[in-house]
């Protein structure tokens, strides 16, 4: 019976990935299996160039210093020499790494770590001996040879293969891990697929050793390119020599371009070749001096490899199954970038595991691993592949691509002759080496590793990451805390020690970081209760004058890019995730709401065994609830409807059912009580403000008006300022949901005996018409002057309120054709994503007829702007300036492929929109003051009977009483008054008041979907309307709770807007139910222009069929 084994995590591969990736889980409390087919760890010094970014990982686990003890220095590794022999003549050199002025000043600058040799026979030993220190098994001479998904489990089943013991056994694992070379079997049996261009050729290591330890004075490089155009050709004429270790070890190098593996020249030569031998001794140059003639040499290892650009499509190809190093992406040694990159590969990966596997996040932040960094491990290939260009220059400026012998000693030979012929090719010579200095120069490919995923939170940023003029991303170090960048380094001091301590010291250890300074003393607080309630490690610091760290080198005030209250935020692998320029109201709120984004904690979490049990914390949501098991995932923003009902729970709020069970059936009927209390509150305010200001006139209606948009504030202003938790803020809620049944009423007959015109005249509507007020009385005392009718108090708040309204109108106009922009154009988006699908035709019929449904439409109502009688020259002139634009730019943007017919054909019925409600209300008046008097009789007589209610009889509360004793009477009164105030509403207010609402709110849907994807959020799927953006959230919440109050605030500013006319008196604004003068408000004629020119800048700056957005 084959042995079974468990485990979480199995790692397959043991070099700098595989070793790397166990020790950095091991550093995160996870306890695993390393296994490798190899008996031991690596005996080739393949890669050996550690970059300081790679060594910053390895500082984390605190190894640096053993890895500084065992490499070479960076001092022996600055240069890359050209000579004819390792011992003979120098023909060049190239400065490369800390060799070059500028890096060596910039390392010093930008990382606490340096360039180091340390070849991978020992870098190996170093990690393999942490993993096991740190809760991973290590089997050697153990292969996999196969696995599959247990499809009750959805974990791994892995036939290994033991070569000591020579059986099998079989290992089940959660997660599954290929860092085993460019011939992964895991990438094999998880059906990785690989974008692959031809291979560039052929090449061979060949490890030997001689002492040359009193013959290397001033002979200090990485490399030796040896430039012998005699040499034995079969090996190679321009091989590389590398020192392994000082100075008796050594690996040399020949590559062989166009070349296939058949055809490799060390193929089948074995260590001891005399041909092979004599080979090496030409290239170091012994037999050349008598005095080297007898050092001997001794060939340990010949290893042939194929030069290789190859790159995994997805280095997640399947479920919990990751590819990293090697197995994802293999590229020649270029740049140096081999074991830096599998270091950092895992880096990236080992803390989001942990995360996963502890409960402190939601498997949708394994994705990001893949997003992050199989586009870096992309364009290190090709720049890899490319820096080969830059070999072959110099070794075809130097004749070493020559066909034969004799051209390949004239071509060196020419060089130093004082010829045209030789200053042509001296030239090229130069030109060669200094763009081979690039590679040595490369600080910015190494250190320029930015990412963007759902794990770099970018919503609060202004901008997007902007490179400075003329910056150059392969030497150009870009030091920045914008989100997605590696950490800046800056060197800190404590109060009690002057010891340096690097930024990057104060990072990592698989917890969050976060960086404040004088006024940041929320942050702190924030992140530590944040920290308690969740489990998640945040660890804090203040940097400045006086508090944890002094920034004595005024390094990070330069680079923390945030203010002194502000704060950076930074994920366990040192990478910054999110920033605040400035401390914020609520601290924790916002907090939580990054890490919540960015730990992906709304999705289902794992439940994970074994060695993850005992560090899961418990489901701790990060808004401080632990709701239960039987409460569904509440969506990521409220939906924008006017929530009168104010009796609602909070925690129904936060957590509104889905699809109820039978169990479910009180929340059903709370929910269907919910909306008819919303839809009856709603219709309560729809009907009464226009009521009072037709029963009791403008003030009246001011006053209730206001009265009932300071009650809903007040309780949406109770609503934000309390948490949710609280007992105050549920008794204060319910107490004014409960109120609201008697608040209502109440002001709206308060507003009707105090404020309604003098009841003395005919009838209300001539009171109302006649713009008629009460008779000034004489002021008897100071509080009659400040408080009573017509007093300051009075003329301070209606009068601030009608002012308000009033003047807010336009604001509200050139909103709405902004918004309205927006959404035509996120209909056009919708609609090109609709048609790209599936490449069909249906859509494209679908949409067209629909298009053209909409011109036709538009087109009969601009009809129907003409038909109005006694239009003026000026209209007209202004309706064909407006139309003919429209038609222009609808046509430009379908003809340059910058638009679409339905995004054109939306923004046409908009401009028609805009043109009819300007001239809806148009009444002429061809006979001047007297028909204008007999229009106001006309309108006075068309006027509905109204029930005897207020002013008058409700004004007493006997004869309240008195109805209640005839109430069949007083039921047929008031649906009789309920019918009259429905014929009060004029519905092109209701209209202007719907297709606000509509347009604002899915603005308030497109922005911030926007602003966190750019352009393509609505364009390539439809799941960017889905309820993921927290900015989104933030947003709609707000509008949620005060949306009571902006509704009626947008009613009354619209019913004032519609039905306001100069008063006949000069001195005032009335109010009744006829039209405006002809042309309407200016500011509609404004909010097209700008719409349209709007527009216009925006398909100018479009590209064809390119994700072209305004807001971006």
């Amino acid at each position: 019976m084959t042995t079974e084994v468990k485990t979480d995590f199995l790692v397959v591969g043991a070099g700098p990935a595989g070793g790397g990736l166990a020790s950095f889980l091991g550093q995160n409390g996870l306890k695993g299996i390393l296994i490798t087919s190899a008996p031991s760890t690596a005996d080739s010094p393949r890669a050996h160039l550690v970059n300081p970014f790679a060594l910053e990982c390895l500082r984390d686990i605190e190894v640096e210093d053993d890895s500084m003890r065992l490499s070479l220095p960076p001092e022996t590794i600055g240069a890359v020499r050209y000579s004819r022999s390792l011992l003979g003549q120098e023909i060049g050199n190239v400065h490369h790494w800390e060799g070059v002025p500028e890096n060596a000043m910039n390392v010093k600058k930008y990382s606490p770590s340096r360039w180091v040799d340390l070849p991978q026979t020992y870098m190996e030993p170093i990690l393999v001996n942490y993993a096991t220190h740190n809760g991973f098994s290590v089997r050697l001479s153990t292969e996999l040879l196969s696995a599959e998904k247990d499809a009750a489990t959805n974990e791994w089943v892995c036939s290994i293969a033991d070569h000591v013991r020579k059986d099998t056994f079989s290992i089940r694992t959660k997660f599954l891990f290929g860092a085993d070379g460019g011939r992964s079997q895991v990438a094999r049996l998880s059906n990785a697929t690989f974008s692959k261009q031809p291979s560039k050729g052929v090449a061979c290591n060949i490890i030997f050793k001689a002492d040359l330890s009193h013959l290397m004075d001033n002979k200090l490089a990485q490399l030796h390119t040896i430039i012998n155009p005699t040499a034995n050709p079969r090996f190679g004429n321009s091989p590389v020599i590398r020192l392994v270790r000082p100075w008796n070890q050594w690996m040399i190098i020949s590559a062989f371009t166009g070349r296939t593996q058949d055809q490799d020249p060390f193929k089948g030569v074995s260590r001891d070749d005399p041909e092979l031998v004599k080979w090496i001794r030409d290239m170091l140059g012994l037999d050349d001096n008598p005095l080297t003639k007898d050092i001997p040499i001794d060939v340990e290892r010949i290893d042939s490899w194929v030069v290789r650009e190859t790159v995994a499509n997805n280095f997640i190809p399947a479920e919990n199954t990751f590819l990293l190093g090697d197995a994802a992406h293999r590229h020649p040694p270029v740049y140096g970038l081999g074991s830096n990159t599998c270091l950092q590969d895992a880096y990236n990966l080992a803390w989001k595991v942990a995360y996963v596997a502890k409960g402190l996040a939601g498997p949708k932040l394994l994705s990001s691993y893949n997003a992050e960094r199989q586009p870096v491990g992309a364009q290190l290939v090709r720049e890899a592949n490319l820096g080969i260009i830059g070999h072959i220059k110099v070794w075809d400026a130097l004749g070493m691509l020559a066909d034969t012998e004799g051209e390949r000693v004239r071509g060196l030979e020419r060089l130093s002759k004082a010829t045209p012929e030789g200053e042509e090719w001296r030239a090229k010579l130069h030109d060669a080496m200094e763009s081979k200095m690039g590679e040595g120069k490369s600080l910015g490919l190494c250190m320029n590793q930015w990412y963007e995923s759902d794990a770099v939170y970018l919503d609060d940023e202004a901008e997007r990451r902007t490179l400075p003029e003329g910056f150059d991303r392969i030497s150009d170090p870009y030091i920045s805390t914008y989100p997605g960048n590696r950490l800046p380094h800056a060197w800190l001091s404590t109060k009690l020690s002057q010891k340096r301590i690097s930024t990057h010291d104060l990072a990592g250890k698989g917890a969050f970081s976060l960086f404040t300074g004088h006024g940041g003393e929320a942050w702190k607080e924030a992140a530590r209760r944040i920290s308690e309630q969740t489990g998640i490690p945040i660890k804090t610091y203040q940097i400045g004058v006086g508090l944890d760290f002094h920034d004595i080198y005024r390094d990070w005030y330069t680079r923390r890019g945030v203010r002194e209250s502000g704060c950076v935020l930074i994920r366990p692998d040192r990478y910054v995730t999110w920033r605040s320029v400035s401390v914020v109201d609520d601290t924790e709120v916002t907090l939580r709401k990054v890490l919540n984004r960015v730990l992906s904690r709304d999705e289902q979490r794992p439940d994970f065994e074994g060695s993850c049990s005992p560090s899961k914390p418990p489901a701790v949501h990060l808004d401080g609830l632990s709701p239960p098991a039987a409460t569904p995932k509440p969506p990521a923003r409220p939906v924008f409807l006017p929530s009168y009902d104010l009796q609602a729970p909070p925690f129904r709020a936060s957590y509104p059912f889905s699809r109820p069970t039978t169990a479910d059936a009180p929340f059903e009927m709370w929910a269907i009580f919910r909306v008819w209390s919303g839809a009856v509150y709603l219709l309560s305010i729809i009907l009464s403000i226009p009521l009072a200001f037709d029963v009791g006139g403008r003030d009246s209606g001011l006053a209730y008006s206001l009265s009932i948009f300071l009650f809903y504030f007040l309780y949406s202003f109770i609503k934000a300022i309390t948490p949710k938790e609280s007992r105050v803020r549920s008794t204060f809620t319910n107490l004014l949901g409960i109120a609201q049944w008697i608040v209502l009423p109440s002001l709206l007959i308060w507003s009707l005996n105090r404020f309604s015109v003098d009841a003395g005249s005919t009838d209300w509507v001539s009171r109302t018409l006649g713009h008629v007020r009460p008779s000034a009385k004489h002021t008897e005392s100071w509080q009659e002057w400040f408080f009573g009718q017509g007093g300051v108090l009075e003329h301070l708040t209606l009068g601030g309120w009608d002012r308000g309204l009033r003047y807010s109108s336009p604001v509200f106009q050139l909103l709405e054709g902004f918004c309205s922009l927006l959404v035509i154009q996120a209909a056009g988006q919708i609609t090109r994503w609709l048609v790209n699908r599936g490449r069909s035709d249906t859509w494209v019929i679908i949409l067209v007829v629909f298009s053209g449904s909409i011109m036709a439409s538009a087109v009969y109502f601009l009809w129907r702007v003409t038909r109005f009688p006694q239009i003026g020259n000026l209209d007209a002139t202004l309706i064909g300036v407006t139309v003919t634009s429209a038609v222009f730019l609808c046509a430009f943007g379908i003809g340059s492929g910058r638009g679409n017919p339905v995004e054109s054909s939306l923004l046409f019925a908009y401009v028609v929109l805009c043109v009819y409600q300007i001239f809806t209300d148009y009444l002429p008046s061809p006979n001047g003051a007297a028909a204008q008097a007999a229009a106001e009789e006309q309108a006075a007589a068309n006027q509905p009977e109204f029930p005897p209610l207020p002013p008058i009889i409700m004004a007493s509360y006997s004869t309240l009483v008195h109805m209640l004793s005839q109430l069949p009477d007083a039921i047929s009164s008031s649906l009789t008054f309920v019918w009259a105030a429905f014929q009060t509403i004029t519905p092109s207010v209701i209209i202007s008041l719907t297709y606000r609402i509509i347009v604002f709110y899915c603005a308030t849907r497109i922005i911030p979907a926007v602003r966190e994807s750019g352009a393509r959020a609505l364009m390539d799927e439809p799941s960017n309307f889905d309820d993921t953006s927290d900015a989104a959230n933030k947003l709609m919440i707000f509008l949620s709770w005060f949306s009571p109050s902006i509704l009626i605030a947008v009613y009354t500013s619209l019913l004032l807007q519609h039905f306001s006319v100069a008063a006949t008196d000069g001195d005032g604004i009335g109010w009744t139910l006829r039209g405006g003068d002809a042309g309407g408000n200016p500011w509609r004629w404004f909010n097209v222009a700008a719409t349209m020119a709007l527009y216009a800048v925006e398909l100018y700056l479009g590209k064809d069929e390119v994700s072209h957005w305004k807001t971006d």
